[in-house]
């Protein structure tokens, strides 16, 4: 009598990453055959191996006996399950069908290689202008998310969940119409899609936008297949712009206080009243003006730190307080005098009337002191620099050589 067995046999295969290759451990599958009426879960080794010749799993009638393979002559169905190991992460396999044929042997099913889920980026834009700027005046806010996907399945059903979030706090807006959600069938693996909000631009001026955007694939009862939520990616961001501040300017005109000449080279320093802090420094040009812009409302005060030559600052004014308004259309003006502050004494020869150098000159103040000292030049010329207002005398101390000294005192 002859009797025969059941061919019966094994399968293998290795689960790894589609990009580099890597193994992919804890990998669930369901292996059935082809009636239905047998299955089992199997699960990749921590180097994303499955052999079910090492595995307890037994298929068929009698008792198992591992030395004859786990799965009888027939026709299998391997299907990879949604688990930890590739959720968010990886999209499952098309099933595979294989068949046990030959006694005794292990089938080498080969690399299972996993493609790595969609991958999502976004632009944010202003609906309006494609700008990355909104107008804090405008009553809502409209911004567009133009989401830029790759690696769909074509047939999915995807959901993209948008909502807008403070830069500044990382939270939701939570204002109505800050989320927004748009469904769509994959009719190609790259795809856009834009994702439009609109909500009141009320207590978010002057603060940055970002947009988040999570993709599921309903196809995968829900998954989160991607998402793209990067606070500082300039990408996913617009500006509200703030509201332009009032900027007011002070302008400072400066004369002699008697031809009312306009002079250069008058150096005046601008400070803040509140703190007193020292904000810029500038000199007045050919016309005798200088402006100080871009000013904040609020409450200055100006000195005058350098006179030009020639010319001394009124003794009686340290500082000049000034206001910039609140609706500042035009400059603030301020007018400030200088002093003559020079004499001249021109030395000539009595006889022909040409200039004398050498000659020494000495001005005393009403009271009679010497204040100054100053010796006449080629042209003749003896000037005194940097006179207060008053009366003065002025006596020459020294005649030039070969000339007598002038013993009448000027006044």
């Amino acid at each position: 009598m002859v009797g025969n067995h059941v061919v019966r046999g094994d399968f293998k295969f290795k689960k790894v990453d589609a990009e580099d290759g890597t193994a992919i451990a804890n990998v669930r599958f369901l292996v059935e055959n082809s009636d239905g009426t047998q299955s089992a879960e199997i699960t990749t080794d921590a180097n994303g191996e499955y052999s079910s010749s090492a595995d307890d799993i037994w298929f068929g009638d009698g008792k198992p006996d591992k030395t004859k393979g786990s799965l009888p002559y027939g026709e299998y169905t391997l299907t990879e399950l949604r688990c930890d190991a590739n959720k968010g992460k990886y999209k499952s396999i098309a099933p595979i069908k294989f068949k046990i044929d030959s006694d005794e042997c292990v089938l080498d099913l080969g690399d299972i290689v996993d493609e790595r889920m969609p991958e999502i980026e976004s632009v944010a834009k202003n609906s309006e202008d494609g700008s990355k700027f909104i107008d804090p005046d405008a009553e809502t806010v409209d911004i567009t998310d133009t989401v830029s996907m790759k690696g769909l399945d074509i047939g999915h059903r995807y959901k993209l969940s948008g909502s807008v979030v403070s830069q500044e706090s990382g939270r939701p807006l939570g204002a109505d119409g800050s989320t927004s959600e748009k469904c769509f069938t994959a009719d190609a693996e790259e795809m856009t899609v834009d994702v439009n909000f609109r909500f009141s631009t009320d207590s978010i001026s002057g603060s940055a936008l970002v947009c988040y955007e999570v993709l599921t694939d309903e196809d995968y009862e829900g998954e989160v297949v991607a998402s793209h939520e990067d606070v500082n990616l300039a990408s996913q961001t617009v500006y509200t712009k703030e509201k332009e501040k009032i900027r007011g300017s002070i302008s400072v005109h400066k004369t002699d206080d008697i031809l009312e000449t306009p002079l250069a080279d008058a150096e005046f320093t601008l400070y803040r009243a509140s703190d007193h802090e020292k904000l810029m420094t500038k000199k007045t040009d050919k016309a005798g003006s200088v402006e100080f812009t871009g000013l904040e409302p609020g409450e200055y005060y100006i000195k005058e730190t350098r006179t030009p030559k020639g010319y001394i600052a009124d003794p009686g004014v340290n500082s000049i307080p000034v206001s910039v308004p609140e609706s500042a259309d035009e400059p603030s003006v301020i007018n400030v005098k200088n002093h003559y502050g020079m004499v001249h004494i021109l030395k000539t020869d009595q006889e022909d009337g040409s200039p004398l150098a050498g000659a020494v000159f000495g001005i005393y103040d009403d009271r009679g002191a010497l204040i100054a000292k100053a010796e006449s030049e080629e042209n003749g010329q003896a000037v005194f620099y940097g006179l207060a207002r008053g009366t003065y005398s002025i006596e020459e101390l020294a005649a030039p050589e070969g000339y007598e000294k002038q013993t009448k005192k000027l006044r």
